[in-house]
């Protein structure tokens, strides 16, 4: 008799080298999610095992489960600042602008402000609410902290545009093509 369903699920996120496996065969983990569901949900899940889903549903282009999956590892771990950071992109990407900003802006609080990866997820959120100014702030910390980062590069690039600084715009969202081509999570200069 076969491995249970719950089992070879968690074969599955539980080794890296499985991800691809499972973007190609998102059925693996769709096809009867309540039963993954209860394995991120169990007490003493390893974030790392976590995340890969959650990256994994991203990578796939389902931003939705990847958000719900990791709803449910913060069930059992509400101050994961990591998690709560990734929460926090993931409502931003999904259109939840306000309900972003707001989770980062937690973490921000506690991380403080040297994260350049967190610091450009608040500038594309305030970006995404028109909030230009308050978005280039953070662009710009974020690119003092890692001016060769691709996706500070394109945050910044997304917080003057909704700044109305459309050439630096664009000479930025060209720094960031041209660091990670092909990337398509990179917003293309227009």
């Amino acid at each position: 008799m076969g491995k249970p369903f719950h089992s070879r699920v968690q074969q599955v996120v539980r080794k890296p080298a499985n991800e691809q496996r499972l973007l190609r065969h998102p059925e693996i983990i769709s096809a009867n999610g309540h039963l993954l569901a209860d394995g991120i949900n169990s007490p003493g899940v390893p974030l790392d095992e976590a995340m890969r889903l959650v990256d994994a549903w991203g990578r796939a282009g389902r931003p939705e489960q990847a958000a719900a999956a990791l709803s449910l590892f913060l069930e059992q771990n509400p101050q994961n600042l990591t998690a709560q950071g990734l929460r926090g992109r993931l409502q931003i990407e999904t259109g939840e602008a306000d309900a972003g900003i707001e989770t980062l802006e937690a973490v921000r609080r506690i991380a403080g402000n040297r994260d350049a990866a967190l610091l450009a997820d608040l500038a594309r959120g305030y970006a995404a609410t028109d909030d230009g100014a308050i978005a280039r702030r953070y662009a710009r910390a974020a690119y003092a902290l890692s001016p060769m980062n691709p996706g500070v590069c394109d945050a910044y690039a997304l917080a003057l545009a909704a700044d109305g600084d459309l050439a630096g715009a664009r000479q930025l969202a060209t720094k960031a093509l041209a660091l990670a081509p092909g990337d398509p999570r990179i917003a293309s200069p227009a």
